[in-house]
């Protein structure tokens, strides 16, 4: 490739890099933690360790979206209807349904190895689960991604006609309605709240375009170094937000409260903006040259993020619960490594295979 096929290449955009390699892993560390979490006594040292490893780890999934808003909200990028829907949403469904049912082979195939029981009429069951959208739980980020390319024109033609204060407004709406609020209808008063009042929160599927949109607004951001340390000062208040009050609130009720584990909690938020911003003021300036093995495990996120959750259920079936929830202290990292060095093999697999590479990781 000669210097001017160089210059007119794409730049990559390593922040955005870094951040999927970043959340690849938290993802597996946020599954590796969570029975140990959820099972464990909560006054004992291996609950403190999982649960240290699963407040940290909470930014995952909505540092996703941020990502993919950065990317795609962008107006200089050009984005058709036809271009939206053939290469992000039709590829998106096909994702979806092809691991959704991969899932369901899986779940097969266990049974019989593990109980010897076979179900009958199983591929029809499949299908239908499959094709009614009943999918396996951490799909969950794939369904939502599909509505998120369905209103990706309609954002993209508000960011062309909005002003930075208009985006300000909109995200604090969003902050107020899609982060707070449903947070705070846990709890009394707002659990009793009925009526048209009981409507204003927004749902987590909508509401994870406003992710998107922040994720797009801190990037056009006029951001400075400086502001490096206020990202992690954000990043560490909300791991606090997380991990103390849950502390609190799991000693006073004798089992694990969970309700700050989730991705629209005003801590997770924190959390979210922190790495993002701190992502992208440290590695704006690098290229591709700089950071290739960060290149090359962004490329095979997506296929992470895929298969996954096959090798943490392969890890909770061979090692039961007294083995895999022991200490989590070092159980979790050697769990972490284990997921990523299989779904590393697995995507090496599959990006040979030229539709499979193209389509389906």
């Amino acid at each position: 490739m000669n210097s001017e096929n160089l210059s007119l290449a794409p730049r990559r955009d390593i922040p955005a890099d870094v951040l999927k390699c970043i959340c690849c892993i938290c993802v597996v560390v946020i599954h590796s933690s969570s029975r140990p979490i959820t099972e464990l006594n909560v006054h004992s040292f291996d609950w403190y360790c999982a649960l240290f490893y699963g407040s940290l780890c909470r930014f995952a999934v909505p540092i996703f979206f941020m990502v993919t808003g950065a990317l795609l909200l962008d107006p200089a990028k050009k984005m058709t209807l036809k271009k939206i829907y053939v290469n992000y949403f039709l590829r998106m469904l096909g994702c979806l349904l092809f691991w959704s049912l991969m899932y369901e082979f899986y779940f097969l195939i266990a049974y019989v190895i593990l109980y010897g029981t076979y179900t009958p009429n199983w591929l029809g069951q499949s299908l239908g689960k499959v094709l009614t959208f009943k999918h396996h739980f951490h799909l969950y980020y794939l369904q939502i991604l599909l509505l998120f390319y369905a209103m990706l024109p309609v954002v993209r033609a508000f960011v062309v006609g909005a002003d930075r204060k208009t985006l300000r407004y909109t995200l604090i709406v969003w902050f107020i309605l899609g982060v707070c609020f449903p947070f705070l209808r846990l709890f009394e008063p707002f659990a009793s709240l009925d009526g048209i009042p009981a409507q204003y929160p927004i749902q987590m599927a909508y509401s994870s375009l406003g992710y998107g949109l922040l994720g797009y607004y801190i990037k056009t951001c006029k951001l400075e170094k400086h502001h490096e340390k206020w990202f992690i000062l954000t990043f560490v208040l909300g791991f606090l937000g997380i991990f103390v009050p849950t502390i609190i609130v799991s000693h006073i009720q004798g089992s694990c409260f969970n309700a700050l584990f989730e991705s629209f909690t005003p801590p997770t938020t924190a959390l979210v903006i922190g790495i993002y911003g701190w992502a992208l003021i440290r590695f704006r300036d690098k290229t591709e040259a700089d950071c290739p093995r960060i290149v090359k495990f962004s490329k095979m996120s997506f296929c992470v993020y895929l298969t996954h959750h096959f090798f943490v259920m392969f890890l909770r079936e061979i090692f039961k619960y007294t083995y895999y929830c022991w200490f989590p202290l070092v159980n979790v990292p050697l769990q972490t490594i284990f997921v990523l060095a299989c779904c590393t093999v697995t995507y090496i697999i599959l990006k040979r295979i030229p539709w499979v590479n193209r389509v389906l990781i």
